[in-house]
């Protein structure tokens, strides 16, 4: 009876040391799953933060380059008014603007005329015929640029007849603008008619003479003057961002001088980020940070229950051990309703994921349809200009120009909604037949060279045995239009204007390889993992959607196959792989 006794003593002390070893290492478990969650979850909230950050970088960019759209306007009225423009005329014209809804954060415009001493009292004398109080101040009498229009001029009266040239930010960037013929801004100033003395700036569009409009430099001695905007830095930010549903702060600095800040003393963000931009000839820093909104919404709760939920576990585990030697049944169902519901806490983070991913994409597609959309928008604004002045015959060029764009911006949002139906599609392998793979392959290179914008391209086959492939032969070909396309627009970049197609059939593993290779530059090694996701490119825009290799892939993986690059290679190449029969 002892000896049972010991016997199962030694029995009990085993059990309960491998219990106690379970315990310990579902803890450590816990612990790793809590820090890795943790991690990945910060990892997110950086990538919003950056997200947010470029964003508003990206707005603020964009809406300079309305400001400079509205001032080329201005620009073209000049010369289209054949290079001479009247103070009425010049009121009817900034009227026809409606710059409160088109240009928010500019407030007025004006004309600011370059006048050489010699031709003082004579340009004197034209301002004053209608205006007989217009007179120049703030000189430096060497050199004359004088705010001449300006409107709305009513609260802007101090404005009218100064001279810039007292001024060095003022006069720098005019003179940058004059010798370069571009879009420039000052550095920061304070407008003479701003009571809160906040800082701001000028921006200008050079005009010339306009016998020199089809010049490719524009000499200095034909400068006649500048179209010119004031703006204030804060209403700026304002008129692009809405503070209140912002989660993240900005300032704006020029040159290390302070701009405009929203961040508050002695707060400490999560995220903090400095975005440095060259815009119109002025170096901007942006420094973003998180808010107290942000923190509020991206709280690290997901990962403290995975820890919680893990403890919890453990002392369950704890609490079913010391009761398994009276219900070891009910200890095994308790543990199978834990396993489950790990299972859906699993499932939960999963679905997350993909609700996150989708939201990725989503921001991807509105970025893609924003950029064609503020073209169509832009160019429809100057036709409806040209219309209500009645000038749409007067100016062919830019009304064919205008009607170009607007054609081949909408040709680019329908091929982006073509994509992204193609990208959704489910497909199925119901029109799938035992098809020749090279006659697949000579028929489509054949197709392609007809389509090559670039016709010295040669392609060279290097084709193994034929193969017979299960497929559907309009998609196979459709993933072969792709990858040629993409290897022909590098390979015309290169001195060997070659694409080699090559395939190999391995019987052992019942798979023929077909791989795509160019002469052109190699993918850089950091975006290898990026080349097959949904709207990234390489490409200029204009040029893809950035969906091709992403539907090409999702098509052979569909036909059981793989779509990859083959980084081992010399040359850049792209690899189908497909089950033979």
């Amino acid at each position: 009876m002892k000896k049972m006794k010991i016997k199962h003593h030694k029995q009990f002390l085993g059990l309960k040391l491998l219990h106690w070893t379970g315990v310990l290492a579902s803890l450590a478990l816990t612990l790793v799953a809590w820090r890795i969650s943790a991690s990945q979850y910060e990892a997110r909230v950086e990538a919003r933060f950056n997200q947010q950050a470029d964003l508003i970088v990206s707005l603020i960019q964009e809406r300079l380059h309305s400001y400079a759209d509205g001032l080329w306007a201005g620009v073209a009225f000049y010369y289209g008014n054949n290079a001479q423009i009247s103070y009425e005329e010049w009121k009817t014209f900034s009227g026809s603007m409606n710059l409160p809804k088109k240009y928010p954060g500019i407030n007025v415009i004006g004309v600011i005329f370059y006048v050489p001493p010699n031709e003082l009292d004579k340009f004197l004398a034209k301002q004053r015929k209608n205006r007989p109080d217009f007179a120049i101040h703030h000189s430096n009498d060497t050199i004359y640029y004088p705010i001449t229009y300006i409107e709305p001029q009513k609260g802007n009266e101090e404005a009218v007849g100064l001279d810039i040239s007292f001024e060095k930010n003022r006069l720098k960037a005019a003179e940058k603008a004059r010798d370069t013929g571009n879009a420039q801004m000052t550095g920061p100033i304070i407008l003479v008619q701003d009571e809160k003395q906040a800082p701001g700036f000028l921006f200008y569009a050079p005009f010339y003479d306009n016998k020199q409009l089809n010049s490719a430099k524009k000499p200095r001695g034909n400068f006649k003057g500048m179209v010119y905007a004031p703006f204030i830095v804060e209403k700026l930010v304002y008129g692009v961002l809405a503070p209140k549903e912002r989660l993240v702060n900005v300032s704006v600095s020029d040159d290390d001088v302070l701009l405009y800040s929203e961040h508050l003393n002695g707060s400490k963000p999560l995220f903090s980020k400095k975005i440095s931009k060259s815009i119109y000839g002025r170096e901007w820093t942006f420094d973003i940070r998180t808010n107290e909104r942000f923190k509020k919404a991206f709280s690290s709760a997901q990962s403290n229950y995975i820890l919680i939920s893990g403890i919890i576990i453990d002392l369950l585990l704890i609490i079913l051990f010391f009761n398994l030697s009276r219900s070891q049944e009910r200890a095994v169902r308790l543990a199978e309703k834990m396993t489950e519901e790990a299972k859906l806490h699993r499932q939960s983070a999963e679905q997350a994921s993909k609700l996150a991913a989708l939201g990725e994409m989503a921001a991807g597609i509105a970025h893609e349809i924003n950029n064609p959309l503020s073209v169509i928008l832009g160019y429809s604004a100057l036709l409806k200009e040209l219309e209500d002045s009645n000038r749409l015959l007067d100016h062919p060029q830019e009304v064919k120009t205008a009607t170009t764009k607007i054609e081949s911006s909408v040709k680019r949002i329908t091929n982006i909604i073509n994509g992204l139906r193609q990208f959704s599609r489910k497909e199925s392998g119901e029109d799938k037949n035992v098809e020749k793979l090279n006659a697949i392959i000579k028929e489509t290179v054949e197709f392609a060279k007809e389509g090559f914008k670039v016709k010295t391209t040669e392609i060279v086959l290097n084709l193994d045995k034929e193969a017979r492939v299960l497929c559907n032969k309009v998609q196979i070909s459709q993933v072969l239009i792709n990858l040629l396309n993409n290897a022909q627009l590098e390979a015309s970049k290169s001195e060997e204007k070659e694409i080699k197609v090559t395939t190999r059939l391995d019987r052992s593993s019942h798979t023929v390889r077909v791989s795509i290779s160019n002469s052109g530059s190699l993918i850089p090694e950091e975006i290898h993992d990026k080349i097959f996701q949904p709207f990234f490119t390489t490409k200029k825009a204009g040029e893809g959607t950035g969906i091709g290799l992403s539907i090409s892939k999702n098509l052979i993986e569909a036909h059981g196959g793989q779509l990859y690059l083959d980084a081992n290679q010399p040359i850049t190449t792209f690899v189908i792989e497909l089950p033979v029969v």
